[in-house]
């Protein structure tokens, strides 16, 4: 079910994308695998749609956006497209499965919906409403115009949030481990780039405890001059800081705890006091 996020750095000036490479396949196949294929997908310069969920309806929802929208300045003008676009692919899923097999268009059961039988009526409505098994899409839509840099969420059935506010956005079945880490190491969009893309970089690999999510992982920069998708060894690189830094914080964890007086006694009081035979 995969991870992706995007997040404001540079008090907003500057943008940072990452995501896995795991992808899942909605009905009839309905499973899951590690693609070369990436997630974060080009639409203009510095536009960039992003999507978790069924990669069938994703990838057919964003080629309609790059052939739509090769020329767009707006990101969103972007969004906006692709909530439309969001809807009226939910639209005719649901059309395909609750009205098609009664032999009824959309057109037909809006006209004649008053002339059904009621039960029939409300089960059809309820299930095309509410239904979100069918119809399993998330997208972050974010880039940087003219007006810096923008995030929006799209999600279920097509409702469209700004994101810039929060200064992020996570989708997919890592989301809550992503913002969750991104809350705790206390994520603010007036950092740096660098420090950003770390706070990204650990979001993304803290999501990995969640079912779904794949290892691999791709992370693009965006800045007025340019975009620039970081390299294997940048990638690496920014393992090697967070290993350290874990290895640092379990080691000055476990002296401060040795330090801490519990019942009035430390860490070698005790062990001083155990080792002492017994008469």
């Amino acid at each position: 079910m995969t991870i992706c996020i995007a997040a404001l750095a540079d008090d907003g000036k500057s943008l940072i994308l990452a995501s896995d490479r795991k992808i899942t396949y909605g009905f009839p196949i309905n499973t899951e695998i590690e693609s070369d294929n990436k997630k974060i997908e080009k639409i203009t310069d510095k536009i960039f749609i992003l999507s978790a969920g069924d990669s069938f309806v994703g990838s057919q929802l964003v080629e309609e956006i790059k052939g739509e929208q090769q020329g767009a300045t707006s990101v969103k003008n972007v969004a906006e497209a692709a909530r439309k676009r969001y809807i009226e692919l939910r639209t005719k899923r649901m059309v395909q499965i609750y009205l098609e097999p009664r032999g009824m268009s959309l057109d037909y059961y809006l006209q004649k919906q008053k002339d059904l039988n009621e039960q029939i009526s409300i089960q059809i409505d309820s299930g095309m409403s509410r239904d979100q098994q069918s119809f399993i899409l998330s997208l972050i839509v974010g880039g940087i115009d003219d007006s810096g840099g923008h995030i929006y969420g799209i999600f279920h059935p097509g409702i469209m949030n700004v994101m810039d506010f929060s200064g992020f956005c996570a989708i997919g079945i890592g989301d809550v481990h992503a913002i969750n880490s991104l809350i705790g190491n206390k994520y603010t969009s007036k950092s740096s780039l660098r420090e950003v893309l770390y706070l990204v970089y650990d979001a993304k690999k803290r999501s990995e405890v969640a079912p779904g999510v794949g290892k691999y992982t791709d992370i693009y920069t965006i800045k007025t001059d340019g975009v620039h998708e970081l390299t294997n060894t940048e990638i690496d690189e920014l393992d090697k800081i967070k290993q350290e830094l874990n290895t640092k914080l379990e080691s000055d964890l476990k002296k401060a705890l040795e330090d801490y007086k519990l019942a009035g006694k430390v860490v070698k009081e005790e062990n001083a006091n155990e080792s002492k035979p017994t008469k």
